[in-house]
C-alpha cells in the first residue's frame, strides 16, 4: 500500500499545497517503508539561474524533510528542467550523505546507461536528462534496476522505473 503522508514542516506543506512536491510512504512488504517524495521543479530551470535556484530552494525543503532517512529507506524523483550539479541541494544529498543518483555515473550498475536522456520538447528538440531518481543508502541496496522508458502515452517525458528486489532475491 502506499499512503500520502502529512507533512511536519510548514514549508513542505506549503510545498505540496502549491503543487511543487508530494510526500508518501509506501510500505511494499511487511517491516519495510519506503519514505518518498517527488518534486516538480520550475520549467526552464537548466537555462535560467533564477529558476534554478528556485529549483534548488524546493529541494533545500525536501532534503531537510528527507535528511534523517539517510539510514532508512528514502527515495526522491523528480521534474526538475536542471542538472543535478545546478541544484546544490541535491547535491549535497548525493556527494555529503551518499545518496544514489541512479540514473548518473552508477546507472550501469542498475542495467541503464548512465545520464540518459529523460525528456524532448518541442521547443528544444534536444534529449536532456531533466527528471531524477535519488535514493537513501539503504534504499540503494534494494534496488534490482532502474530503467529509462518512452511510451508514446507519455510525449515529453520518459517514464522512470525502478525495481526492487523481493525477498527471494
Amino acid at each position: 500500500p502506499i499512503y500520502c503522508v502529512k507533512p511536519k514542516t510548514k514549508a513542505m506543506q506549503e510545498l505540496i499545497l502549491g503543487g511543487r512536491a508530494y510526500l508518501a510512504k509506501a510500505e511494499p512488504a511487511p517491516d519495510v517503508v519506503v519514505m518518498a517524495c517527488t518534486v516538480y521543479g520550475g520549467s526552464g530551470s537548466r537555462t535560467n539561474k533564477g529558476l534554478a535556484e528556485r529549483t534548488d530552494y524546493i529541494y533545500g525543503i525536501v532534503s531537510r524533510a528527507m535528511e534523517h532517512w539517510d539510514d532508512k529507506l528514502g527515495m526522491i524523483s523528480g521534474d526538475d528542467t536542471a542538472d543535478v550539479e545546478q541544484l546544490p541541494h541535491l547535491q549535497a544529498l548525493i556527494d555529503e550523505h551518499h545518496w544514489v543518483d541512479l540514473g548518473g555515473k552508477l546507472a550501469g550498475v542498475y542495467g541503464a546507461k548512465p545520464y540518459e536522456g529523460t525528456c524532448l520538447t518541442a521547443n528544444v528538440k534536444k534529449l536532456t536528462r531533466n527528471d531524477h531518481v535519488v535514493v537513501s543508502p539503504m534504499l540503494a541496496g534494494l534496488v534490482k534496476s532502474f530503467r529509462v522508458i518512452w511510451d508514446d502515452n507519455f510525449l515529453t517525458h520518459a517514464v522512470l522505473q525502478v525495481t526492487f528486489k523481493t525477498q527471494q532475491e
